[in-house]
Parts: structure tokens; C-alpha cells; sequence
């Protein structure tokens, strides 16, 4: 007994000592993040009106950019890293991660039986393409493996589901965390096939139609003529009752709101088209709708044929960075370089493809180094993955190029990122290094 309270004692003699320990090791923690580090003699793609600075210096503070240039005064607190041969571009910007959950957590479990005996084990749940996913409801990071995309140099990732629904944007941390997610409420998006379930997904929330009352005899409600079919047969289509919704087959009043911003042009619309047949209705359904902003997801053969009706509309691409096979022929074409040519606005996803991102893991911009080769700009190429996806997205303000004010997301390459041999050696976040190679 005794023993027991001098072991007490010593413990409450110590614990101012512990105390302060903590607290220093807090204050250091704190004074680590708000640390100032100066990049310099380094090739900077600020990716901005600045464009290529050579010998450049960039003073990061706090987990932003405070201020980028070749005469950037570095104050006497500040860490210096020496970049010499060294390039540095924004974050890649991924505009289209599709989410899947392999596993959840330990309190989702089933009970299965072997042998006489019941065991409990986690349950995985795989998404229903027919249902409406807010991706950030469900958003267990530990169960996704998002390493494979910080090792490619992606910074900052628009999540999203193999269905439809509410997007979420999430920054890449060292370890995955719940507070990756930024934005919880991103952009609506949707897959689209020919099919007129999945058309009426997108056609009915952008045409909405009364919820009570019918039209004057002899009339037809807004969308019925698109399809000769009468009032209320794509509901039916699509297993939506016309009581549901304003918009009846694909939204609910839960997301109405959303609708509403699409139809006005203040948010984008996000649309995967799985064939060409799929484009052609797009774009047909968008037709009559000027203001509509659509992101449209699509490999190159799918839209290739479309690019003149995509012209001078309110669409813009999200393309694998691939040279492409033209439809019913061997040739091969540069569809980011035909898109460029008719001013049509694109971004890239590294992520559509996981066996070529895994294959170009070191060198993750290899692919898009083949576009620059057979004639796409290099501005446009980098714009690609950085600042045109900020853009389509909405979160151009602190994203996607290098300039003060933005978040410290940056890559360092080896040498110039679109040549041959030029390896990505590390990726910093928010002012963070989040891995080195």
C-alpha cells in the first residue's frame, strides 16, 4: 500500500513536467505548420498569367503561398530548399475519382454460419447505380486506397460514385482521414447511357415539369415532344412517380436546389457517357439549354465524332490522356489536340485506367508528354491537369495554379515533368510533404 501511494505521489510531483512537455511538444507541432520555407533556384509552372519562371523562388507560409517570383525577399526565419534542376507544378487536380468502398468499418457486420458456428464480419456494400449517392455521407477513407494516386502526383480529388449523385472534393493527407473532405456538397453527376431510364436521369431535372394540376387538353407537358411519348411516361421509365418531384424521374426535393443552380448555370453539371450514342443525346438534350454547364466524362473515340456540335456550346471534356484510335479505323489521332483546335475546354483524369497510372507511376505524365509530342500545346497539357479541372469544378480560387493566396498544393519533378526520364520526387499538400520519392 505503501509503494502504491509514493508511485501516486512521484506521478503527481511529475505532472507539471509531463504538462509541459505536451504543451512544448503542441507549440512545436503549431510552430512546424506555420513555419515559412522558401523553394528556390527552382523552374516554376505557376500555371497562372506568370507562366514558366526560370530560377524562381517560392515563399509558402502556413500551408499557402505567400508569394512567387525570381526577386521574392526571403525573410531570415524562413527554411530554404534549394531546387536547383528541379521543376515545380500545382497539384494535379483529378476531376472524376470514382469512389468504391472495398470494406467499412468494424460496427457494419453480418453474421455468417460455418460448421454449427456463427461468426460476425464486416459487411461490405456495394453502391446501387439507381440510387442517389452523397458521396460525402458515406465517406470512409480508411477502406479506399488512395496512395496509389498521391504516388501519381494527384493533390486534389473530385469524388464520385459508379451511379449518380452529389460529388464531394477531398484533399490527399498522409494518412487517410475523415477531414480529407473540403467540400462536402460538390457538383451533381450522372452516367449516361442510350437508354431511356438513364436519359431521363438528366433530361426530366432539366426540364421540370408541375407537380400538380395537368396541362390544358390537347397540350403536352415541356419534354413530352422531345420524346413523342405522352406526359409522365419517362417517370415511368426511369421507376419515378410524377407525385415524387417537381422534376419527376432522376431528382428528389433533397437535391432540388442543385437542379435549380445546374439549370441556371451557376454550378456544372458532371456527365459520364458511356458511347457515342450517349454524347449525341446530350447534346440534343442540351440544346435548348443555354445556360446548363456540362463536365462530360468520355474516352476519345466516343466523342470524337461530336467535337463540331460540342463547339461553341456550354460543354467541356474530361478526356483519359491517351492517344486515341479513331471509330471503325486503325488510325490514331490526338483528340485533346482537336478539342484545343475548336476551343473546346478539357481536362485530363489520370485515374481513368488504373493499369496505365500503376505503369507510369514514377513518371506520371508520360502519357500526356505523348500528346505534347504529336502537337498539343504544353501550356494546355499542364492547364489539363491543374488549373482547367479548378476551373470545371469551382474551386479555381485556391486551386490549380501557382500564385500567393492559393493552397501550397505543388509536385517537384526531377528535370522538366514532360520529358522522358523526369521522376516525380515528392508531393506537398497544403505545405505539407505527403510523399517522397
Amino acid at each position: 500500500m505503501m509503494m502504491r501511494m509514493n508511485l501516486h505521489c512521484e506521478l503527481f510531483r511529475l505532472l507539471p513536467t509531463l504538462i509541459g512537455l505536451v504543451s512544448v511538444l503542441l507549440g512545436a507541432h503549431q510552430l512546424a505548420s506555420a513555419q515559412t520555407v522558401a523553394y528556390t533556384h527552382a523552374t516554376v509552372e505557376t500555371l497562372s498569367s506568370h507562366g514558366r519562371l526560370e530560377n524562381a523562388t517560392i515563399l509558402v507560409r502556413s500551408g499557402k503561398i505567400v508569394d512567387v517570383g525570381v526577386d521574392v525577399k526571403i525573410p531570415d526565419e524562413a527554411r530554404v530548399v534549394s531546387l536547383m534542376g528541379q521543376t515545380v507544378m500545382p497539384g494535379i487536380i483529378e476531376p472524376y475519382l470514382v469512389y468504391k468502398r472495398t470494406a467499412v468499418s468494424s460496427e457494419e457486420t453480418e453474421t455468417v454460419t460455418f460448421g454449427g458456428r456463427s461468426f460476425q464480419i464486416p459487411t461490405t456494400r456495394a453502391f446501387n447505380p439507381g440510387s442517389f449517392d452523397t458521396i460525402s455521407e458515406y465517406f470512409y477513407p480508411y477502406s479506399f486506397d488512395f496512395l496509389r494516386y498521391v504516388r501519381a502526383g494527384v493533390a486534389t480529388v473530385n469524388l464520385v460514385s459508379d451511379g449518380r449523385g452529389l460529388s464531394a472534393f477531398a484533399d490527399m493527407t498522409v494518412e487517410p482521414s475523415a477531414d480529407m473532405l473540403f467540400e462536402s456538397n460538390g457538383l451533381l453527376f450522372a452516367r449516361l447511357t442510350n437508354e431511356t431510364a438513364s436519359i431521363d436521369v438528366i433530361r426530366n431535372p432539366l426540364n421540370p415539369r408541375p407537380t400538380r394540376g395537368a396541362p390544358p387538353t390537347g397540350q403536352t407537358r415541356p419534354g413530352a415532344a422531345a420524346t413523342g411519348r405522352p406526359a409522365g411516361a419517362e417517370a415511368s421509365a426511369s421507376g419515378q412517380g410524377q407525385e415524387q418531384t417537381p422534376q419527376s424521374g432522376g431528382a428528389t426535393n433533397a437535391n432540388e436546389a442543385q437542379w435549380a443552380e445546374v439549370r441556371e448555370g451557376k454550378r456544372a453539371l458532371i456527365v459520364n457517357a458511356n458511347n457515342a450514342a450517349a454524347v449525341a443525346h446530350l447534346v440534343r438534350i442540351l440544346s435548348n439549354q443555354p445556360k446548363v454547364k456540362v463536365v462530360l466524362v468520355v474516352t476519345g473515340p466516343n466523342v470524337y465524332e461530336a467535337l463540331d456540335q460540342i463547339k461553341g456550346t456550354n460543354i467541356s471534356l474530361v478526356l483519359k490522356p491517351e492517344i486515341a484510335t479513331e471509330p471503325f479505323s486503325a488510325r490514331r489521332t490526338n483528340v485533346a489536340k482537336m478539342a484545343a483546335d475548336r476551343n473546346i475546354p478539357f481536362a485530363f483524369s489520370l485515374t481513368v485506367g488504373a493499369n496505365q497510372l500503376e505503369n507510369t507511376w514514377d513518371e506520371p505524365l508520360f502519357p500526356v508528354a505523348s500528346l505534347v509530342k504529336t502537337g498539343l500545346s504544353r501550356e494546355l497539357a499542364l492547364a489539363a491537369l491543374t488549373s482547367t479541372p479548378a476551373k470545371m469544378l469551382g474551386i479555381e480560387n485556391n486551386y490549380g495554379t501557382i500564385e500567393a493566396g492559393k493552397y501550397a498544393n505543388l509536385l517537384i519533378f526531377q528535370g522538366d515533368p514532360l520529358t522522358t526520364g523526369s521522376r516525380l520526387k515528392q508531393v506537398i499538400v497544403k505545405g505539407s510533404s505527403i510523399y517522397a520519392n
